[in-house]
């Protein structure tokens, strides 16, 4: 088996992990671009940008993880 064909359902597992568990996520501002993909992307609309840079709301983030996914300068832990 490949490593892609593993890897895949690896990472569908630890992010719905993730999302049960209630982990939240928060932006580092030095790192983040402010191109606005995670805003765009998020489903419940917990992102938004101020100065700048993304900024993720506690209270209405599910912990899903999508916003890792489609941001290209690791700015989202």
């Amino acid at each position: 088996m490949t490593a892609r064909r593993l890897l895949l359902p690896l990472v569908i597992l630890l992010v719905a992990a993730a999302a049960f568990a209630g982990i939240k996520y928060r932006v580092d501002p030095t790192r983040c671009s402010g191109c606005g993909d995670c805003t765009r992307l998020c489903p419940v609309s917990a992102i938004e940008l101020v100065n700048g840079s993304s900024s993720i709301d506690p209270d209405l983030c599910i912990g899903c993880g999508q916003c890792i996914g489609v941001c290209t300068h690791d700015a989202i832990r």
